[in-house]
């Protein structure tokens, strides 16, 4: 027996066989049925915990995620004229969602939260049997809401995480069965390969396939032709649409592109503001288990993957947004439920208790506000509060197969809106960043083909210093109405 397995398996002082310190168990719930309560029950909490966000208007990212997919779907180029700079596999769960417009989005959101939570779940029951599951499926499902965090919105970090979650789990599980079943060790490749094909900081789930599998030759090869499926599969695309602009777009933009001039000071000040947001709504959690993850790294490197891999993706991302810190709660729930699954009995309402202030921290924010309110003091965007009516003036005021645009974004006003952006690039930082973008959106108001209705959202200086596009809004358009301080115009006959 190899010695980091030996480490793992009980001992005379642990439970014989997983799960197998809770002895009772409610008449008629066998040892398979179970897993499947546990399941359901943390559905219907998941669900009843987000219904409060049902009504909330979507987020720039939503927005723009869905408004993309949306074109890639009427046959724009992908990267091109619809241009994200994440790889194609959010793209693809979002081309899903935006069947059925707002809506879809949401129910991508719990979908999302229902496979992580069923994940964590599984992966804690391998690691330490019945309880550590409930305790664990429990801790995510109260934290993982977190209002401030954007726990509610269908980001890449709650996407990719289900991903990851779920593929670690199928690891785990193939590794604690002798690494006998070949279906648990392709599945669990696939999905944490394809993790980051959603989300490129997801890369967690690739360290744990590394710790658990290199050990095994007879795994080694198997293993890393089921992580190079997805990618291939990617990649094929990509010489479609042109290597060069799929690189850029999920690669460059940020390491060449994206290039803030604030410095190391500036990211540190980034940091900071993503702290409050943490501490406020998920802190206990990551505390105790991170704590806990050096807890039981003395026991396996697993652990330790996992959270150097979240790290990763935490620092890898660059702008520090709050929402980033989704990627580790998973682990933090895995991680403390295995500790607290071991304390003596006596204790366990010292643990029931810890694990309802978890979630005092949000409920008091979620109650207390209506649903535009939440997401605008959640994200910090006062726009957000208006994109629908903003959304549906623009449409008001042209016709489906016209172009309409928000100076300089809002991308959630195109969801509402239901009509082609005027440009490629629906977010800020690429309008920013990207040479030539914010010139081209001039030379198009200027020239044959301009823009039918255009609102005007952020200050035009912040991107055309020399007054070029408040002149042609003069020369071509009419304003015809004002949303909440938001000038809108439309194009004269």
């Amino acid at each position: 027996m190899e010695p980091a397995l030996r480490q793992l398996r009980p001992s005379s002082a642990e439970p014989a066989t997983p799960g197998s310190r809770l002895r009772s168990r409610p008449a008629g719930l066998d040892r398979t049925a179970w897993p499947y309560a546990l399941l359901a029950l943390a559905a219907v909490a998941a669900t009843a915990m987000r219904l409060r966000f049902a009504g909330v208007p979507l987020t720039a990212d939503e927005g723009g995620y869905a408004v993309i997919a949306s074109l890639w779907a009427d046959g724009a180029a992908l990267y091109d004229t619809a241009w994200v700079d994440r790889p194609q596999g959010l793209v693809v769960l979002y081309r899903l969602a935006a069947e059925a417009g707002p809506t879809g989005v949401r129910v991508l959101t719990l979908v999302a939260t229902v496979v992580t939570t069923a994940a964590v779940g599984w992966a804690a029951q391998t690691l330490a049997g019945r309880r550590a599951a409930v305790l664990a499926v429990a801790l995510y499902v109260l934290v993982s809401p977190a209002p401030r965090l954007e726990g509610w919105a269908a980001n890449g970090e709650l996407l990719a995480g289900s991903l990851t979650t779920t593929g670690i789990a199928c690891l785990l599980s193939w590794w604690k069965g002798g690494h006998g079943s070949g279906r648990l060790l392709a599945a669990g490749m696939l999905l944490v390969s394809s993790a980051p094909l959603v989300k490129q900081s997801a890369v967690e789930g690739l360290l744990v396939a590394v710790v658990l599998v290199a050990p095994h030759a007879h795994a080694r090869w198997r293993a890393l032709g089921w992580a190079v499926l997805p990618w291939a599969v990617a990649l094929a695309h990509a010489v479609t649409v042109g290597i060069d602009r799929w690189w850029f777009a999920v690669a460059g933009y940020r390491l060449y592109a994206d290039r803030p001039t604030d410095g190391v000071l500036g990211r540190l000040g980034l940091f900071w503001d993503a702290v409050p947001p943490l501490v406020l709504d998920a802190a206990p959690l990551l505390a105790v288990g991170v704590i806990s993850v050096g807890r039981l790294s003395r026991r396996h490197r697993i652990y330790g993957a996992w959270l150097l891999g979240g790290l990763v993706g935490v620092v890898g991302g660059g702008l520090f947004h709050p929402h980033y810190w989704l990627q580790l709660l998973p682990l933090g729930a895995v991680a403390a439920a295995v500790v607290w699954s071991r304390a003596p009995r006596r204790v366990l309402p010292a643990v029931v208790a810890g694990v309802v202030v978890l979630a005092a921290g949000w409920v008091p924010f979620l109650l207390t506000r209506s649903p535009d309110e939440l997401v605008v003091d959640a994200t910090g965007e006062p726009r957000l509060a208006t994109a629908e009516e903003l959304g549906h003036e623009l449409a008001s005021l042209s016709g489906p197969d016209d172009t309409v645009l928000v100076v300089w974004a809002a991308a959630s006003v195109y969801v509402y809106a239901e009509r082609d952006p005027a440009t490629p690039y629906i977010w800020f930082r690429p309008l920013r960043f990207i040479d030539g973008a914010s010139g081209a959106i001039l030379d198009r108001m200027g020239g044959t083909d301009p823009p039918a209705a255009v609102a005007v959202a952020q200050p035009p200086a912040l991107l055309d210093p020399g007054g070029r596009l408040w002149q042609l809004l003069r020369e071509r358009y009419q304003r015809v109405s004002t949303i909440d301080g938001v000038p809108v115009y439309a194009l004269r006959g």
